[in-house]
């Protein structure tokens, strides 16, 4: 029981208690080389640091060393923080000012778990190893709460983002007020339900705005990056389409040439030749004619890689509402959807089942888009939308994402399922800006 009693009592330690939440976010992070090494001696060191400074100070309590007190004020815990912090950059490839944005969240999320733990200590008159039991019960269900409520929205290799001034100033300031409640509520062992309950609000408001103000920039990278994309392909796809002219134009006029010189000559041996020319010509046939400049180029574009790769691609188009959304958008939304699609299909190994079918239309004031294609593995979904299945999940994925953020840029939505391994892509978009 004692073993059991002194192991409670460690891990609902102040320090204990900041360590877990700093680890929280250890998973998004990239290691340092040497990394066991490092965690082994960090973890080591960072455990016993206050006991290591009683040394200093004989006859102190644990964080509660003289010399670090200044009347009211104390830097008994910010010695601890700065400790914890110190240890995570050793471990952890990671910028200063992100290590900010962790340690404020982590510190934040303490704060609000001991509070809420001292409250109910308070409440049901707990002490002793019940009162530390409390603490470190309740704490970690608040830090698994935390975890999925805010910890999981970051992702391994997100930008933070912290170069944007509002973020950085949100963490200075809520690490200056986590850390003043701190000193608050524990100054004479103050126990009043008011202050408990006005900390935990203050760390769990601190905490919706960092992290929103997180997700707002992270959104508004995504779109940043989805809008030079879009650029870069329109410029690729100008190129394709002045390339596409020229190629019906002499297509036509071989056509013309080949019916003329049939006409002057009734050789079987040079009719054969005619024949195998006019088919090699037929690429004429594939020029898309919908009567949208735009989708015309991506179209012809797309059906001649799916001729050369053994996918068949049928489409029909009525392009009557289209005139409301620009070229450029036009060119990224057929675009990557067409490039889904293709990738799909392309290393199935049944050619029945490589096949694409799109079909735009308008009802009333509404232009609806459809695309299906065939899977072999129906995709997993977060948010509404496929994961990819690519390595590098940092530039990948912005495909349905720039689809999306196109619909709504002009009113409309996407929806995406999977019904019997077919994957299915609906957008519908105002037909009147």
């Amino acid at each position: 029981m004692e073993i059991v009693q002194a192991v409670v009592t460690f891990m609902s330690r102040f320090a204990t208690q900041l360590l877990e939440t700093m680890l929280m976010f250890a998973p998004v992070l990239n290691r340092r080389s040497l990394f066991p090494l490092r965690i082994t001696l960090y973890v080591s060191l960072y455990s016993f640091f206050p006991y290591l400074l009683m040394l200093l100070d004989p006859g102190s309590r644990i964080y509660h060393f003289e010399w670090l007190e200044f009347g009211w004020f104390n830097l008994n815990w910010m010695a601890v923080f700065l400790a914890c912090m110190a240890g995570f950059f050793f471990c952890f490839k990671v910028s200063l000012t992100d290590l900010l944005f962790f340690g404020t969240a982590a510190y934040a999320m303490q704060h609000l778990a001991r509070n809420a733990a001292t409250l109910t200590n308070a409440v049901f008159g707990l002490k002793g190893f019940w009162a530390y039991f409390d603490i470190f019960v309740v704490g970690v269900a608040l830090y698994v709460l935390a975890y999925f409520v805010f910890v999981r929205r970051i992702k391994k290799g997100d930008e933070l983002g912290i170069n944007n001034k509002y973020i950085l100033a949100l963490s200075v300031v809520t690490i200056l007020i986590v850390y003043l409640l701190s000193v608050y509520v524990s100054r004479e062992e103050r126990t009043e339900y008011s202050g408990k309950i006005y900390a935990i609000v203050c760390c769990l408001l601190l905490l919706i705005l960092q992290f929103g103000l997180f997700e707002r920039g992270k959104d508004k990278r995504e779109r940043a990056e989805i809008e030079k994309m879009m650029h870069g392909k329109q410029a690729i796809r100008e190129i394709n389409k002045e390339n596409i002219d020229i190629i019906n134009r002499k297509c036509h006029d071989l056509r013309h040439q080949i019916a003329a010189i049939r006409a002057m000559t009734g050789n079987a041996a040079i009719e054969k030749e005619l024949k195998d020319v006019e088919n090699a010509v037929l690429i004429y046939d594939s020029i898309a004619k919908t009567g949208n400049d735009a989708l015309d180029t991506i179209i012809t574009e797309k059906s001649l890689y799916c001729e050369k790769h053994n996918i068949k691609l049928t489409y029909l188009a009525d392009v009557s509402g289209l005139s409301v959304m620009s070229d450029v958008d036009l060119y990224s939304l057929f675009g990557n959807a067409m490039e889904n699609a293709i990738e799909s299909v392309i290393d199935i190994p049944d050619p029945d089942k490589r096949v694409i079918s799109m079909s735009i239309g308008r009802r009333g004031d509404l232009i609806s888009i459809h695309i299906d294609n065939y899977v072999e593995r129906p995709p997993v979904f977060e948010h509404g939308l496929p994961v990819t299945t690519k390595a590098d999940k940092q530039y990948h994925g912005y495909g349905l994402k720039s689809i999306q953020y196109i619909a709504e840029k002009y009113g409309g939505h996407i929806s995406v399922r999977v019904e019997d391994n077919v994957f299915e892509l609906d957008i519908v978009i105002p037909a009147i800006k």
